[in-house]
Parts: structure tokens; sequence; C-alpha cells
């Protein structure tokens, strides 16, 4: 489980490039780790179920540390976050 800064910040040390936004990413790692760890219904088998709690992130610049916790979490392979804002990529800025 993924529960401190450290952790976060290894997954999210795998994208490469100049538009990460790393700080802004950092400032929501606390608050997507309680939601991810301990509040949101979900699962990463079954992305589409009716079922799961939906979450928006409108901070623009932060899209990496949520991109580290979905990884983390299975909704994709973690090897995806070293493609962030690549053509071939999955993970948008």
């Amino acid at each position: 489980m993924v529960t401190n800064h450290e952790q976060l910040a290894a997954l999210m040390n795998l994208t490469d490039g100049d538009k990460k936004h790393d700080p802004s990413a950092y400032s929501t790692t606390a608050v997507l780790s309680a939601l991810y760890n301990h509040i949101l219904h979900y699962d990463p088998a079954n992305p589409k179920s009716e079922d799961r709690d939906r979450f928006i992130m409108s901070k623009g610049h932060g899209p990496l540390a949520l991109y580290a916790i979905m990884a983390h979490k299975g909704f994709f392979p973690a090897s995806e976050l070293t493609r962030f804002l690549q053509w071939d990529g999955i993970l948008g800025g």
C-alpha cells in the first residue's frame, strides 16, 4: 500500500520530461493516499463498475501523483509511467 511520500515519489520518478510539474504533484500525495487507501471504493480489475466511487482531479498540474497511485493500485502497469506525455503512452498531462 502506498502510504508515504517516498513511495509515491519513487513511482513519480519513473516519468521523464520537463512538463511533469513535480512540486504541484507532490502537494497532492497525502490527499490521494488517503482517498485511494481508505475512502474510495474501486476495483482496478473492474474500473467501469457502477458501484465504484468517482474521483475527478481538477488540479491541472497534479495528475502525476494520481497516475503514480493508480499504477500502484493496479489500474495499469507502472511501466506506463515511463511513457508519461509520450505519443505512444496512455497518460496525458
